[in-house]
């Protein structure tokens, strides 16, 4: 199994690879998938034992380092072992064990001391899942992970002037804002909304922060068990100076959850605007894109963003 896995693999890397290189590498992708195995079928769906994608850039060699030899033993238990090989490899195990069993110590221990990840010179992610694909564990092969991203704040487009920071503005205080519903805009399986608050005071005043959010349904009850997330890594909030009569954004994103079994559907959005201001209660139903509510439902994930600069016309 190994020695012709290798095989293929160098045999397709010397055919598609100066194919690939003629051509810009932004118009062309080449990728080759390699599974191993007879697919089982898995709630419904037939998922191989093993499978490889390699591209041009990864090489030949993750093909023959992630396909297993037949002649070492897999450990009794193990299901299914994926490996995807992307800008962000993963390698996803499979197996039949509880959260506690020893088998998934040591193959948690294993895939930490291994040395492929630090001698690719690239964090590999595992996840470890056990009965009904429940995760174990989760880790980086070789405890090779990759470095936490730089703080930063969310730029402007190109071609947008920032307001001015006016280092002596005051701090913006709930009387300064009004806040207001700016509709709703869907994707493919993601969703996000806008809420705005304008300075309608005389004077420019500052902000630094990210709103409290929650999510009430028709009765007014708040959507249990929402999770909030950064809007991206390494976002932090950036000081922004609002000028009189503007306004700032803040965009919660989510993905689509199922309203077939028509559930209490979200018609409020609370908003906190910054620390010790009174909550406002805003109906997104009154808006045009969202007569019947937001699918956040109860156990949505939603990642929320700090306060940033509005642009002209936005929503």
């Amino acid at each position: 199994m190994e020695s012709s896995s290798n095989d293929a693999a160098g045999g397709v890397h010397e055919l598609l690879v100066p194919a690939a290189e003629a051509v810009a590498h932004d118009d062309v992708s080449v990728f080759l998938r390699v599974t191993a195995g007879e697919p089982e079928g898995i709630n419904g769906v037939l998922v191989d034992p093993l499978e490889v994608r390699y591209s041009a850039v990864s090489g030949a060699d993750d093909v023959a380092d992630a396909t297993p030899d037949r002649r070492h033993s897999v450990p009794t238990g193990v299901e299914t072992v994926i490996f995807t090989h992307s800008t962000a490899p993963q390698l996803n195990v499979h197996a039949a064990w509880p959260a506690e069993s020893p088998e998934r110590r040591e193959l948690e221990a294993w895939l930490a001391t291994h040395s492929y990840a630090t001698t690719a010179g690239r964090p590999v992610a595992f996840t470890i899942s056990g009965p009904a694909y429940a995760t174990l564990t989760e880790g980086w092969v070789s405890a090779f992970s990759p470095p936490p991203p730089e703080p930063f704040t969310l730029p402007l487009p190109a071609g947008i002037d920032a307001w001015p920071d006016d280092a002596d503005a005051a701090a913006c205080t709930g009387a300064d804002l009004e806040l207001s519903y700016g509709g709703s805009d869907a994707a493919t399986g993601a969703r996000h909304a806008a809420l705005l608050a304008r300075n309608v005071s005389d004077n420019p005043c500052a902000v630094i922060g990210v709103p409290e959010i929650v999510f009430r349904n028709a009765d007014g009850a708040a959507q249990a068990s929402v999770g909030f997330e950064p809007y991206r890594p390494g976002v932090i909030p950036g000081r922004l100076v609002l000028p009189p009569g503007e306004q700032m954004l803040a965009a919660p994103q989510w993905s689509a959850m199922s309203t077939a079994n028509d559930p209490d559907v979200t018609t409020f959005i609370e908003v906190i605007a910054l620390p010790g201001t009174e909550p406002v209660r805003l109906d997104v139903t009154e808006h045009a894109s969202s007569p019947a509510g937001l699918d956040i439902l109860d156990g949505a994930q939603v990642r929320v963003g700090p306060w940033v600069q509005a642009l002209e016309g936005h929503m």
